[in-house]
């Protein structure tokens, strides 16, 4: 049977990596840890599409939506970047949970369809707070319809509230940034170590079936 062949996977223009790369490269889920950066650190990068002047939001509803710097944050492009396939975000609400939905189903990659992921409480209290903000917001919007002022202010408040939920994760909530940064970037690197190595791995391996088939002959 011949080798998997392994191709490596590239930073991107923006030297980033999607997440369905890194899911790939490591063919397996990712872990807690890294769910709870990957989640503040789209926070932050949210908050900062906000409060920036670009022309077009959109919403995050795949794994190749979310992108990784090499330096361990989550670009803006994640927010921003505008294909044919990806949907505008409508609300800040919409994007936090569709951000929670996608980061869920990462926890499950390549899991058999038996197999349950036990999360613990505290992961599972944030993911629930982030996929349940759009029915909140909705009803929000239902009782104060007409107020935009204080609707943006609420949506603000949910990204911060999420933030502050990934820092108080941490025994020492002022080495958030520092350390969710750290496992992200760790992650990045990782996965491209192990895409080069086993794509080394296996073109060795192939090559000596070559040789094997050429002796044979």
């Amino acid at each position: 049977m011949a080798p998997k062949e392994w191709k490596p996977i590239k930073l991107d223009e923006e030297e980033c990596l999607n997440l369905s790369d890194i899911l790939v490269s490591f063919s397996a889920p990712i872990t807690e840890q890294h769910a709870w950066a990957i989640i503040f650190q789209s926070m932050k990068s949210l908050l900062c599409t906000l409060e920036g002047n670009f022309d077009w939001k959109c919403i995050v509803t795949r794994f190749q939506d979310i992108l990784v710097t090499k330096n361990g944050d989550i670009h803006t492009n994640t927010f921003t970047k505008q294909t044919p396939d990806r949907s505008p975000m409508k609300s800040t609400a919409s994007s936090v949970a569709e951000l929670g939905v996608v980061v869920y189903d990462a926890l499950d990659y390549n899991l058999p369809e038996e197999e349950e992921r036990q999360l613990s409480q505290e992961l599972e209290n944030l993911l629930d707070t982030m996929t349940s903000a759009d029915d909140e917001a909705s009803d929000s919007e239902n009782s104060d319809e007409g107020i935009d002022n204080q609707a943006d202010r609420l949506e603000t408040d949910l990204v911060l509230q999420v933030l502050k939920q990934c820092r108080h994760h941490l025994a020492v909530e002022g080495e958030a940034d520092e350390h969710y940064r750290g496992v992200c970037r760790a992650l990045v690197n990782e996965s491209l170590e192990l895409c080069s190595f086993m794509a080394r791995v296996s073109s060795k391996s192939q090559a000596n079936m070559d040789f094997e088939d050429e002796l044979q002959a």
